[in-house]
């Protein structure tokens, strides 16, 4: 921002002409009236004494020297106006001379000049209204009446007048009027006058620097305003408005404040919700991915099974089977469709086990009694592949839960065993009671899982085998119905990489 348009040289610029209006007012005041009212009272006290004399002696010469003069006249008609000039002229003086009745008037060609007219009446009007306790300069303190001329439009003009009334007989009388202009002789007042620029130079300066402070002191809070205000702009909200007084900036800092505030509430609300449509937009997304893969899964599933049943149904269709190959083909149909029948049955269960609402028949039983059943019935199995099952020894424990859906998860998981073990391996069942809950684990020997795959397992049709083998008959969903089933227990329940092979666990709350 440029300088000239900044509210510090605004405030300058305003303090400044403010101050040099005010000092030029107080100049004016001391000279052209403090010291002119001062130099006029001096000056006229001056003047007035030596008109005075003047007069006094002017007026006695016509009233008692009458040599020439017929004795009849007045003493207005015996007034030379001739013998007045000399005076004037040595003086700077200007006389006007009235009769009683203030009708006919005396002035010399030069003071006529001078004059306009309406200042002769100017002087006939006030001394018809003149109040001799009342003087125009009462600090002078003299007998004679002094005032101002002012003209036609009420200004006051340059023009002093001193009016003095002389009695020249026992009737008669006459009006004698000095009129001077100002004149300046104090010695002070030319001293102030001769340093007043340097004296204003000073002054001016003095003043410019004071309103640069005053400008910047004004300022300063304003700036500080600016520059929180220009953070907030680039949306950083850790500084706030300091608030030092209860005033217009003040009350502009809190706005500022309460602004700040607010928004950085409401870009926060912003940042959550975004972050929130986000999650919702790779959720999304992962569920399309997940879709797309369980169709593409039960395609894969269904696809298989019905090739076979169809290849077989027209090879006994067209008695190409004879024989024992018929009979294989009746056993692969067979088998095949009560596989496709499991694989339905699964996903309609998996479907049951997701939907809101379900509940399980919560009771109470023996966890080591639910595996000792269910162990038993895969001895067989585990001794015809050649595989060691293992049983660690156990006391009793009370746990509380679905036990047929227990069961699954325990089919589930030792089937995975077992379709995983390879020959001369192992499977190992163990119980690990923990006080409050118990945890249950099969391990089984064998390869390990990728750990990029592990979180990956629990998913519909997931398998590790990415042929998907069909060797043990398996439908790629145990594992997400086990899933669906321990969460709806609230158990912990993971699979984790061991040094030999891979162990799968879940946990059940225990009653004491």
């Amino acid at each position: 921002m440029k300088f000239y348009k900044s509210i510090i040289f605004k405030l300058f610029i305003i303090l400044s002409s403010i101050l040099i209006s005010f000092l030029c007012i107080i100049v004016f005041i001391q000279v052209f009236i403090v010291g002119r009212t001062y130099n006029i009272s001096q000056n006229t006290i001056e003047k007035e004494r030596h008109i005075e004399v003047f007069t006094d002696d002017f007026i006695s010469k016509i009233i008692f020297n009458d040599e020439g003069i017929n004795s009849k006249s007045t003493a207005f008609e015996k007034i030379q106006l001739n013998s007045l000039e000399d005076f004037e002229n040595q003086n700077l003086i200007s006389f006007v001379i009235f009769d009683k009745d203030l009708n006919n008037v005396k002035i010399t060609q030069d003071t006529k000049s001078q004059f306009d007219p309406y200042y002769v009446d100017y002087i006939k009007n006030k001394i018809i209204n003149y109040n001799s306790s009342i003087h125009y300069f009462p600090d002078i303190g003299n007998e004679m009446p002094i005032f101002r001329i002012y003209n036609k439009y009420k200004i006051p003009t340059k023009y002093i007048v001193f009016e003095k009334a002389y009695k020249t007989s026992k009737t008669d009388y006459v009006y004698v009027t000095a009129i001077i202009p100002e004149v300046f002789t104090s010695a002070s007042s030319n001293i102030l006058k001769k340093y007043a620029i340097y004296i204003c130079l000073f002054l001016i300066i003095l003043i410019f620097i004071v309103s640069i402070i005053l400008a910047y002191w004004v300022a300063k809070p304003i700036l500080k305003i600016n520059k929180t205000a220009s953070k907030i702009a680039s949306l950083n909200f850790s500084e706030r408005c300091e608030i030092k007084n209860e005033n217009e900036i003040g009350s502009l800092a809190k706005t500022i404040n309460v602004m700040s505030y607010n928004l950085e509430n409401t870009l926060h609300k912003l940042s959550n919700a975004n972050e929130k449509l986000q999650k919702d937009l790779d959720l999304q997304r992962e569920l399309d991915l997940l879709r797309r893969e369980f169709l593409g899964a039960v395609t894969h599933e269904f696809k298989t099974p019905i090739t076979l049943i169809r290849g077989y149904t027209e090879s006994i269709k067209d008695d190409v089977a004879q024989g024992e190959e018929r009979e294989l083909a009746f056993k692969t149909i067979l088998d095949e469709t009560e596989r496709m029948d499991k694989l339905v049955k699964d996903l309609l269960e998996l479907s049951t086990l997701e939907s809101v609402g379900y509940k399980l028949n919560i009771s109470e039983f023996y966890i080591n009694n639910l595996i000792n059943k269910i162990s038993d019935k895969y001895e067989n199995i585990a001794r015809e592949r050649n595989i060691t099952f293992e049983l660690s020894n156990y006391s009793d424990v009370l746990v509380i839960g679905d036990d047929f859906r227990i069961s699954q998860v325990l089919f589930n998981f030792i089937n995975n065993a077992i379709d995983n073990t390879p020959e001369k391996g192992y499977i190992k069942l163990s119980l690990e009671n923990m006080t409050t809950y118990v945890k249950i684990s099969i391990e089984n020997s064998g390869k390990n899982i990728n750990e990029a795959e592990i979180s990956r397992i629990w998913e519909t049709f997931y398998r590790v085998e990415k042929s998907r083998n069909k060797k043990f008959g398996g439908t790629g969903l145990g594992l997400a119905i086990s899933k669906a089933i321990l969460e709806l227990h609230n158990s912990d329940y993971g699979a984790t990489n061991t040094p030999n092979g891979v162990c799968f666990f879940f946990t059940l709350r225990t009653i004491n």
